[in-house]
């Protein structure tokens, strides 16, 4: 009897607990980051780059047109720690690449000498979507999406900032920001 009136008792907390528990608001398909890392990169010498630079290229897309009271950051670190904020609209580092998507872009510099190159070996990144002060969506959820330079064309050397050759590009990885 006393077994059973725990149980009862214990299944009674359960059910309340999960009944109180707040839901989670849904985002809104204008604030809603999705698509996948495989259209970005960070590359020297990729189809339509400057020769020896490195060019690190962010696509990104919402479910639907960006709404009119948010703005779009791009979160990009060097180090793994310290992030720097890029917000669209409003930075000319961003371009339409449709009704859903902008296209970030950032220039590292110069990789055609081991001495002066700046370009990082990776760089982290990640993504926000921001009505006022609160933030409505991040991609990826938690972290960041490392991207690491590589050589399209890999026929001359190039250089990261610590003097070492750029490896050639392997085909897209499977980052996602969703």
């Amino acid at each position: 009897m006393k077994r059973a009136l725990a149980i009862s008792l214990a299944t009674l907390l359960l059910i309340v607990s999960a009944l109180s528990a707040p839901a989670q608001a849904a985002i809104r398909p204008c604030a809603d980051i999705n698509g996948s890392s495989a259209l970005s990169s960070y590359v020297v010498d990729g189809p339509g780059n400057v020769p020896d630079e490195a060019i690190l290229s962010i696509q990104i897309t919402t479910v639907e047109p960006l709404c009119s009271n948010a703005t779009l950051s791009v979160f990009v670190s060097t180090d793994g720690n310290t992030f720097t904020e890029y917000t669209y609209p409003g930075d000319s580092r961003f371009i339409s690449c449709g009704a859903n998507c902008v296209t970030f872009t950032f220039n590292f510099g110069s990789t055609d000498k081991a001495k002066s190159s700046i370009a990082p070996p990776a760089v982290s990144v990640y993504l926000a979507t921001i009505i006022g002060a609160h933030v409505v969506d991040r991609a990826p959820d938690n972290g960041s999406v490392p991207f690491v330079l590589c050589d399209f064309d890999p026929k001359t050397k190039n250089y990261d900032a610590n003097g070492s050759v750029i490896p050639p590009c392997s085909p897209p990885g499977g980052e996602f920001f969703e």
